[in-house]
């Protein structure tokens, strides 16, 4: 595999670096003039909102949507997961509302009741025993040589307890789309 070459250019040879650059939408960012997705408003749109779990591993035990449905302004609701569904991590998405308005969406999702029995989740990796059925085996990824690394370098510490935060994959979500606060019971 050829490496990569991550050498800085000569001072001389710089284009970039150490230069002014003008963003070309710096100016209507800034002034407030920029149209940004959420500020485009299409006749006929609609809004939807999703309803998520407050619960790292829950089940579904109840769920009603009727209030919700027969509210003026909602077109559409749709159940993602139903009754016996279960959640494997808070915010997984329960259901989900399409509306005239973000208000009447957002109100929508206040409607819907929905009953949670929680259920135990593993928060520390150090015993994925206690994981069940539901952990996955690490996997190994090796480059290089790590014994020569070790004799070569000048401070090895071999002992420690090494993690890392929370890493996922989604996109980041506005999260006032998202109904927060505990469940409606029914």
């Amino acid at each position: 595999m050829p490496k990569c070459k991550y050498d800085w250019p000569e001072a001389g040879e710089r284009k970039l670096i150490g230069t002014r650059i003008s963003r070309v939408d710096g100016p209507a960012k800034t002034s407030g003039k920029a149209k940004y997705t959420y500020d485009v408003k299409l006749p006929g749109m609609l809004y939807a909102m999703v309803l998520g779990s407050p619960y790292a591993h829950a089940k579904i035990t109840a769920l009603d949507t009727s209030a919700a449905e027969s509210m003026p302004g909602v077109k559409a609701i749709r159940k993602i997961q139903d009754v016996g569904a279960e959640i494997q991590w808070a915010g997984d998405e329960i259901v989900a509302v399409a509306a005239e308005s973000e208000d009447i969406a957002r109100d929508a999702l206040d409607k819907i009741k929905i009953e949670f029995e929680q259920l135990p989740f593993l928060v520390n990796e150090e015993d994925l025993s206690r994981a069940g059925d539901h952990a996955k085996a690490a996997g190994t990824e090796k480059s290089g040589d790590p014994d020569k690394a070790f004799s070569d370098s000048d401070v090895v510490i071999a002992e420690g307890y090494y993690g890392i935060q929370t890493i996922t994959h989604c996109c980041l979500r506005r999260t006032g789309a998202w109904r927060s606060g505990p469940p409606r019971t029914l």
